[in-house]
């Protein structure tokens, strides 16, 4: 499958063959990692360095891997820890997003499929990693694991994401210390609060005849005046200093983010299975917001959503 398809992997001596001239030595040698490369019905094929994986000469060839996407929302407020991506990332700098999105590797723990446990595995490994999130304030058993999309989007003429992205979701009360080659700011909003902050990025982002939607490409160059709803759509002028959010966060906010949110919220419990949170729910009398308790109608583990 892999031969016939996709770009073979040319091992470790690969990072001679483009120069990562100028860029942060921890983010160069963070792209010798292995990810897991996959079919379009996310089975998988080879390891293939991070590298190889987000040049953007190998996903216009179909190379595509395996990612997930963290969200961690807190019990007892509801709100959603978001992250700015630093400076020093190689795709996507600068930019907003979820809690943590990045990818499970080609190593046994991460590889198993049952349960999604190798992508749980991956989340916890670099929430602690991005975030300073020690492993014990988000057990594995906590994560809910909600859906797969299979979406592209470029970062700039060089790099880009092509992935099969895991969506996961939990509440745990956490710890916060960014690693600042991974991560500049962090905030916690309400779905009030996210809204009013993706339109007014975009706002400043928005160019004033036309717009380059890099996750809707069909829409690339249509009059602003004609777009219905700003939000939908990942407007950019320069892809290495504008401050927006990154295309995946807004096609799951357009899609999913918003509905499964006010279930979480509208489904607060006295009994969360979380042991933070049930402390908290006990210590106020008060019902607290519970990933585990709220997601389960939104289980959709079979269905790859392709958003291409």
């Amino acid at each position: 499958m892999a031969s016939t398809s996709l770009p073979a992997s040319n091992g470790p001596s690969e990072t001679h063959d483009v120069s990562l001239a100028g860029h942060d030595e921890e983010q160069i040698r963070l792209m010798e990692e292995r990810c897991i490369v996959v079919s379009p019905s996310d089975d998988f094929i080879r390891d293939g360095s991070k590298k190889e994986c987000h040049l953007m000469s190998n996903i216009n060839q179909g190379l595509l891997h395996r990612a997930f996407s963290c969200f961690v929302f807190h019990p007892v407020d509801g709100k959603l820890l978001l992250q700015r991506r630093a400076t020093e990332k190689i795709t996507f700098p600068d930019m907003w997003t979820n809690t943590c999105c990045s990818h499970p590797l080609a190593i046994k723990g991460e590889l198993e499929d049952e349960n999604q446990i190798g992508v749980i595995r991956a989340a916890q490994r670099k929430l602690e990693h991005e975030l300073g999130i020690p492993p014990e304030e988000v057990p594995l058993d906590e994560f809910q694991y909600l859906t797969r999309i299979h979406y592209m989007a470029p970062s700039d003429g060089m790099w880009g994401e092509h992935e099969i992205d895991y969506i996961l979701f939990i509440t745990a009360p956490v710890t916060v210390s960014e690693n600042p080659n991974e991560v500049s700011a962090t905030r916690w909003v309400s779905p009030e609060e996210l809204k009013e902050f993706m339109n007014e990025l975009d706002r400043e982002c928005l160019p004033t005849q036309s717009v380059e939607a890099v996750a809707f490409p069909h829409m690339r160059n249509t009059p602003i005046s004609e777009l219905s709803d700003v939000g939908s759509i990942n407007v950019v002028r320069d892809h290495h200093t504008a401050t927006s959010f990154t295309p995946w966060f807004k096609l799951i906010a357009n899609k999913f983010l918003f509905p499964w949110w006010t279930e979480l919220l509208s489904n607060r419990t006295l009994q969360p299975k979380n042991k933070a949170s049930l402390q908290q729910a006990e210590a106020t009398s008060q019902p607290v917001v519970d990933a585990q308790h709220s997601c389960k109608r939104f289980y959709d583990h079979d269905t790859i959503h392709r958003m291409l």
